[in-house]
């Protein structure tokens, strides 16, 4: 997995397309803390990128849902 890609990736080989997925995959998994990989099942909605900053930088924050209101964006027309 050392060896050099044209993008320079040797240090990050998830980053690398010249490899097969599930090898991406094992080698980010393999690198993630049980901390970081919890933080990617977190969702938070309607976070504050100015509040949550360590949150999202530490991976703390999966992901993010932006809504206000129990109808929030089921509006048509």
């Amino acid at each position: 997995m050392g060896s050099a890609d044209p993008m320079g990736n040797t240090e990050r080989p998830w980053l690398r397309t010249d490899l097969p997925l599930e090898e991406r995959v094992e080698a980010l998994l393999a690198e993630m803390t049980l901390a970081e990989k919890v933080g990617q099942t977190h969702q938070v909605a309607n976070v504050d990128p100015s509040a949550d900053t360590e949150l999202i930088r530490n991976g703390g924050i999966g992901s993010s849902v932006v809504a206000s209101g129990a109808t929030a964006g089921s509006q048509t027309g």
